[in-house]
Formats: structure tokens, C-alpha cells, sequence
């Protein structure tokens, strides 16, 4: 938002436009009540987007193998990553985003680390198609693809729009 700005000129004489103006730019001043709704509603797009597995644009996420296992959604299996989208507004700009680790994979795509998979609570692990319970595995990483949840599209845009518009008519009117 920085570097951008209303200018409005009136060659009129009334004190209602002059009303208008003062209060519109009164109003423009805080930007941050504008930034905020647009976070609401950035915010509960990205949310329905968690509900109908398909990015912004709606093209469909390729199906997670656990989703596809479980009979579970892609992207939701505690909930954790769509539980974290949140925004933050100021007078200046809004974010909208998550301060879950593994949500960039998930925006971007790409390969996990390999790692090795230890037991939590029990001695062994035992897992589907394993020939006997193992103390350790070793895992080669995963190749995660895109599943963009973040972003703005046109819906998006138009609701942005109406939101200003509201603001502004708000103001003058």
C-alpha cells in the first residue's frame, strides 16, 4: 500500500461536498479497518478453500495419499494448518498467512529432507506390510506437490472491491 493514494478534486462550493470530503478523508487516514475486513475475508476464502480442496482459480489439489488411505481430506488431517490461518492488519498493509512450518511445502511444493523415523512410545515400530516390528526406519524424503491455499483470485478481487466500496460510500455518505 505504500506510495499509493485517493486524490479527489471538487470545483464546488457546498458544504456537503466539503463535509464528504473531510469525513472521506478523515476515514482514509486509518487505512487499518479496510485492511482488516479485507483480512476477514482473504481470510475465510483461504478457510473454504480447506472445505473444497482446490486452490485459488479452483483447480483441484492433487489427493494426499493419507487422504486417500484414510478417506480423509487433502490438507486436513488434525486441522492444525487450516486452524492457523489467521491476518494481521495495520494502517499500511494486511497479511494473511499461517506460522505453521510445514504450510510452505504445502503452498509450493517440494522434497522433504530424508530423516529417520524412530518409535515415540513404544520399543519398535510395526507398520502395513512391514515382515516384523523395526527399531528405526530410514526415510528418503517425500516429494510433496503444489497445493497452493494462499493467494487471491477473482472472487477474491470482487469481494476486495465491494469492501472498498463500502468503506468509501460509508465515507462520503
Amino acid at each position: 500500500m505504500a506510495g499509493s493514494g485517493i486524490r479527489i478534486e471538487v470545483d464546488a462550493d457546498t458544504s456537503v461536498v466539503e463535509a464528504a470530503l473531510r469525513r472521506l478523508r478523515r476515514r482514509f487516514r486509518n487505512m487499518r479497518p479496510i485492511l482488516d475486513d479485507i483480512g476477514s475475508s482473504l481470510e475465510n476464502s483461504t478457510l473454504h478453500r480447506f472445505e473444497t480442496g482446490a486452490g485459488p482459480g479452483g483447480r483441484r489439489w492433487p489427493i494426499s495419499g493419507r487422504a486417500r488411505r484414510q478417506g480423509g481430506q487433502t490438507l486436513v488431517n488434525r486441522g492444525r494448518l487450516k486452524d492457523s490461518i489467521t491476518h494481521i492488519a495495520d494502517n499500511d498493509e494486511v497479511v494473511v498467512g499461517t506460522n505453521v512450518k510445514y504450510g510452505a511445502i504445502h503452498q509450493f511444493g517440494g522434497k522433504t529432507p530424508p530423516r529417520t523415523i524412530v518409535p515415540r512410545d513404544k520399543k519398535a515400530l510395526f507398520f502395513p506390510g512391514a515382515r516384523h516390528p523395526v527399531a528405526k526406519v530410514d526415510h528418503p524424503g517425500s516429494t510433496i506437490p503444489a497445493r497452493p491455499f494462499l493467494g487471491i483470485d477473482r472472487d477474491d478481487e470482487v469481494s476486495i472491491l465491494r469492501i472498498i466500496r463500502r468503506a468509501v460510500d460509508r465515507a462520503v455518505g
